[in-house]
């Protein structure tokens, strides 16, 4: 069986939607496809849990950034995924850190980065919207973005 028809069964069996809670009971039988997408041994699941719980605690802090007549509200930290994908070499595995969004949006270099993949997550969230047609003045709008973030121009090494 493929994972794929494991979870359309547990869906099948919680009343069409699926709840990670039945994903993980089904897939503590070491016969079923989904029993090697876990990690079974309790220390290390634990130390795991934990990072997951950092990100959470790092992604809650907010910060206020004052503006004329609108001060926002931002998250504290971001996460750029060039930091995400980058090796720790002491544990040979993605470290996935934060930065500053104040350092972010005062480094002109990292600012475009951050606005490129914000353009680049729009894109992702656009084609999963796509068929909504009442957001069509926000892809609209988007684009409009898009152009003028075109004429950013590049950052030279000094």
């Amino acid at each position: 069986m493929s994972i794929i028809s494991e979870l359309e069964q547990i869906r099948e069996l919680s009343g069409g939607i699926l709840y990670p809670k039945s994903v993980v009971d089904f897939a503590r039988d070491e016969s079923t496809e989904l029993h090697s997408k876990f990690e079974w041994d309790d220390s290390e699941a634990a130390e795991s849990y934990r990072i997951w719980q950092a990100r959470k605690v790092i992604k809650a802090l907010v910060t206020i950034i004052p503006r004329v007549n609108d001060p926002i509200q931002v998250q504290t930290y971001v996460s750029m995924k060039s930091d995400r994908y980058a090796i720790d070499e002491e544990t040979d595995n993605y470290s996935g850190g934060y930065r500053s969004i104040i350092e972010v949006m005062t480094t002109p270099t990292l600012r475009k980065t951050l606005l490129e993949e914000a353009i680049e997550e729009h894109d992702v969230w656009e084609r999963k919207y796509q068929s909504i047609i009442e957001l069509v003045d926000i892809f609209n709008a988007a684009r409009t973005v898009k152009q003028k973030a075109a004429l950013i121009p590049e950052m030279v090494s000094a």
